[in-house]
């Protein structure tokens, strides 16, 4: 049985926003103005997030640019999800090539796999608001998923003895199983409520960045 435990890659980059520079920054004038304000009211909010990865070579596909745009609305307090992903199932084990009792009609028995996983592939934004005052707390993890290549394991057949003496091998049965790279990027943000904040996240694509946006939500 051969299994590919040992053949998939998960690089993690973990990167902190929680004291990010730039935009994500909230200026001094800024805070005074809203620490005084009225504190932030109702029970639902809103979050909406933009991703937008720059032209770049991707390891896994074509150059392009993607966007995306999901959101969502939860109640302060209460962990979301927002995935954006495919499935992709691959097999884990194998069951080895083997050469046939009969050589002339059945030469090969090739690799059977045995075992199949699903990995999700793509985007997935985990976030939890809270109300501080006049301020929101948002919390979470953006994390990107792909696959990156495969890893190829010799598993042929044979060798078989010909009548006149020689070592063949039947088949190379090159059997592959696919690598994949997981990028993640957690972040804590003191937001002013329906401002924009802007980081960069941890992405194959450098400088792919995240806008967020916290609202107080109302269905009235």
């Amino acid at each position: 049985m051969i299994r590919s435990v040992s053949f998939i890659f998960l690089p993690l980059a973990l990167v902190s926003c929680v004291s990010p520079p730039g935009p994500l920054e909230m200026t001094t004038d800024e805070y005074m103005k809203a620490v005084d304000g009225p504190p932030v009211t109702g029970r639902f909010v809103k979050m909406d997030f933009r991703v937008h990865v720059s032209s770049g070579k991707f390891p896994a596909r074509e150059e392009q640019d993607e966007e995306i745009m999901p959101s969502i609305v939860a109640r302060y307090g209460q962990a979301s999800k927002i995935e954006i992903i495919r499935e992709s199932i691959y097999p884990t084990s194998y069951d080895p090539a083997a050469a046939a009792e009969d050589p002339v009609m059945f030469p090969v028995t090739p690799a059977n796999p045995t075992v199949f996983e699903m990995k999700p592939v793509g985007w997935t934004i985990e976030a939890k608001a809270s109300r501080k005052g006049p301020f929101i707390a948002l919390k979470g993890e953006v994390r990107f998923v792909e696959e990156t290549g495969v890893s190829r394991v010799a598993a042929g057949a044979g060798p078989l003895m010909t009548p006149d003496g020689k070592r063949i091998v039947v088949t190379e049965n090159l059997i592959q199983f696919p690598r994949f790279g997981e990028f993640r990027t957690p972040f804590t943000l003191l937001m002013l409520p329906g401002k924009t904040y802007t980081f960069e996240i941890s992405h194959p694509v450098k400088g792919t960045k995240i806008d967020v946006v916290a609202t107080p939500y109302t269905s009235g």
